[in-house]
């Protein structure tokens, strides 16, 4: 995460279904609390619409794991988001309220390429296997909403 760090601009699209695509300018600033471990991440998010708006992070290594590649999102008011570093990239998934979020932060030369996908977990479609050695119940969700942005490093 050390090479990271740095200011990055660029605009997030939001999608929704049978609605138009929105934008607004957002920012990320990724600084260096203690080095190999812990980091800030701070997301600016710039709209006379939705309001401006700031997240203030920390991302932490996950001592509990020794591979180097667990961390957790402090979000500084008790809520702690597992994450992990695969390919160059931050993954996570968690559930708020019976809503589901995907999320990816990934580093690209002198870019992030940053993902939201959320969905709600009624309402989607139930279903079975119908194999004859192994038989099991799956449960897809629907996407209401995917954003995303390519922030570039200034």
């Amino acid at each position: 995460m050390d090479n990271w760090i740095g200011h990055y601009e660029g605009y997030m699209f939001l999608e929704f279904p049978d609605r138009k695509i929105d934008s607004l300018k957002i920012s990320l600033d990724i600084d260096i609390i203690e080095k190999g471990e812990s980091w800030t991440q701070k997301f600016r998010y710039f709209s006379e619409k939705y309001r401006d708006i700031l997240k203030d992070y920390v991302l932490k290594v996950n001592t509990k794991y020794s591979d180097g590649q667990h961390y957790f999102l402090d979000e500084k008011n008790g809520i702690l988001i597992d994450e992990i570093m695969l390919n160059n990239t931050l993954f996570s998934q968690y559930e708020v309220e019976n809503n589901y979020y995907q999320t990816r932060l990934e580093k690209k030369d002198n870019s992030l390429y940053f993902e939201i996908v959320c969905s709600k977990s009624e309402g989607g479609t139930a279903s079975k296997s119908d194999g004859e050695d192994e038989v099991f119940d799956v449960k897809s969700t629907l996407i209401y909403t995917i954003q995303f942005a390519e922030l570039f490093k200034k």
